[in-house]
């Protein structure tokens, strides 16, 4: 025959343990000791680090938050960045591999170093002027008897222009003395050579509006005098392609060596036109 003792609690001779029967377990107060424990621990809360050993089974990680950077040790695997955020700088070492910064913006420029060497346009920022030109009417070296042709008065005349010595972004061409410049704003510096011709006016003309762009500074030459350059500053504002022409206009006519002579110990200039494009 069976025998059996129904209690509610049970408590030790000191008072510190008891084991207290419910009707949904047991529940134990005070040191238990054993051998061995199975069934789950999924309830076990509270457990101070110390008394955890050995080593924790390959488990998920995912719901583990605010661990602290010194209780991370060895090399983190191979994961996306892509939701970090804030990350300090100081904290980035290395080389960054290759990516687009086509969304990069607001870049301070003191943060940008190094040399860029493609893709950059100049919209501003570069100075007054984007580009720049220099046309001439070249001579080679020649005597005092190498002379650029006769000027005469009456009326206003074309000088020659027949080279472009610099004009890297291509902002000008060259046909038959008249050089031709696309829309945008401009500053033009021209001057041209005489000899001889008493007064001698200049002027960059218009030539597909009829128009005077600029005029040059008054200039006199006559018997025993030097050869001289008759110089004009202006700007220009053009919304479609122009060709303008150098024009001088002499007080009085001289053959043959009117608009100038050669030079004995090099190359010369006659007409000398520099173009600045406005950014």
């Amino acid at each position: 025959m069976t025998s059996e003792i129904r209690v509610n609690k049970i408590e030790n001779r000191s008072g510190l343990g008891t084991v207290t029967f419910a009707d949904t377990g047991v529940d134990l107060a005070g040191i238990v000791t054993a051998t061995t424990f199975s069934g789950s621990g999924a309830s076990l809360t509270n457990l101070p680090a110390g008394n955890l050993s050995g080593t924790l089974p390959a488990i998920s990680a995912a719901n583990l938050t605010n661990v602290p950077a010194a209780n991370i040790t060895g090399d983190l695997p191979a994961i996306s960045a892509a939701n970090l955020t804030n990350v300090p700088a100081a904290n980035i070492t290395g080389t960054l591999p290759a990516l687009s910064a086509a969304s990069l913006t607001n870049i301070p420029a003191a943060n940008i170093v190094g040399v860029c060497t493609a893709g950059l346009t100049k919209t501003g920022g570069f100075g007054k002027f984007a580009s720049y030109a220099l046309l001439a009417k070249v001579h080679d070296s020649g005597t005092s008897t190498t002379y650029f042709g006769g000027y005469t008065t009456g009326d206003w005349r074309t000088r020659d222009i027949d080279t472009e010595i610099s004009d890297e972004d291509g902002i000008v061409t060259i046909s038959s003395n008249q050089f031709t410049l696309q829309e945008g704003n401009y500053l033009i510096h021209f001057e041209c050579s005489m000899y001889h011709c008493g007064n001698h006016a200049i002027r960059l003309q218009n030539v597909t509006d009829d128009t005077t762009a600029g005029v040059g500074n008054p200039n006199y030459s006559y018997t025993y005098s030097s050869l001289l350059m008759t110089k004009g500053t202006c700007r220009v504002s053009i919304d479609s392609a122009k060709a303008f022409e150098v024009q001088g206009y002499p007080g009085t006519s001289k053959t043959t060596n009117g608009m100038g002579f050669a030079m004995v110990n090099g190359p010369c200039h006659s007409v000398r036109v520099e173009i600045f494009k406005e950014a």
